[in-house]
């Protein structure tokens, strides 16, 4: 086995035992178990158990700005970009799971200061990533004026960062269908107030008021 494909295998070992029993129960001892080898074997690949910490949380949070910067630097109208976001944000959450998993249950503090680089800054950047996608709406005339940004990009991460909690791989929904399920239902809400005043109204609303 390549060096890299080792350490990827100790990484995602490590995900799962931190997951398992919080990061500050966790020994090194834990992770050599979960890959049946010897704790010293170990040692040649990372030095200590912030090492594998610090290889957890920065690389997701790295590769979602990246994915989030793609998908907003293409042509698509701004209910396609938060659409592609929702689902980027989704599959990510899921391939790395395990990572989230110590993410949202370690102190982010913590997590910054055994981080070589700024995880907080990265939420921040991704936060604001998030801001721009629902700003273009907002400027394109799609999506309420009225609303509060941040709120609003706090409830759609929110609903996503949910399905830690049930989405299994082997359920009856796919991740594609969850992410389309979740963004109708997001972009439902954000629709301009007169616009959805407009979709409520149906033929019999206006044929009752029309003979009222």
């Amino acid at each position: 086995m390549s060096r890299k494909a080792r350490e990827a295998e100790i990484y995602e070992a490590a995900a799962r035992v931190f997951r398992r029993k919080g990061y500050h129960a966790a020994r090194i001892q834990d992770v050599a178990d979960e890959l049946g080898l010897h704790k010293g074997s170990l040692y040649y690949y990372i030095s200590t158990k912030e090492d594998l910490l610090r290889g957890l949380v920065e690389g997701p949070m790295q590769r979602m700005v990246a994915a989030t910067r793609e998908i907003l630097a293409t042509r698509h109208a701004p209910a396609q970009k938060l659409t592609r976001v929702i689902e980027m944000h989704l599959r990510h959450f899921q391939e790395s799971k395990d990572f989230f998993g110590i993410f949202l249950r370690e102190d982010l503090d913590f997590l910054d200061a055994n981080a070589e680089t700024d995880l907080r800054g990265l939420v921040r950047t991704y936060d604001a990533l998030w801001d721009e996608v629902l700003q273009e709406g907002i400027a394109a005339g799609v999506f309420d004026a009225e609303m509060e940004v941040p709120i609003v990009r706090k409830a759609i991460i929110g609903m996503c960062n949910g399905t830690y909690t049930w989405f299994r791989a082997d359920g009856p929904y796919p991740i594609q269908e969850i992410a389309r399920q979740f963004a109708a239902f997001a972009l439902d809400g954000l629709r301009p107030r007169d616009a959805a005043r407009a979709a409520a109204t149906t033929p019999s609303d206006l044929s009752s008021s029309s003979t009222a």
